[in-house]
């Protein structure tokens, strides 16, 4: 939105933007999102539960959100589907597998 209303002051875009436009950003920025809100959910398993880290699951969440920033820096040619899927998948896992782990040992 303020991008939007920044355009109307200083004519940053070149045209108007359609309807269509905004409903594609908003639409990719929801998904992305879900996206982004999975993958940092990975080491909570392993960091969160298993080794009891605070500092290490938050660091390595912000690092696996910023992976494909990362790949091109390394200059790794990677699908960017298949690996938000696979870390997605992990990030499923991950949540489950530590929603199970509190259910059969309890809040300490």
């Amino acid at each position: 939105m303020t991008t939007y209303l920044l355009d109307q002051v200083f004519h940053i875009i070149n045209g108007q933007p359609t309807v269509q436009d905004i409903t594609t950003y908003f639409s990719k920025m929801i998904v992305h999102s879900l996206i982004v809100t999975l993958i940092s959910l990975i080491p909570l398993f392993f960091f969160g539960f298993w080794k009891r880290a605070t500092i290490p699951t938050v660091i390595c969440a912000v690092f696996l959100m910023q992976f494909q920033n990362f790949s091109y820096l390394l200059n790794v040619n990677l699908n960017t589907n298949i690996v938000n899927t696979v870390l997605c998948l992990l990030g499923v896992v991950s949540v489950y597998l530590s929603i199970k782990m509190v259910d059969r040992v309890g809040d300490i």
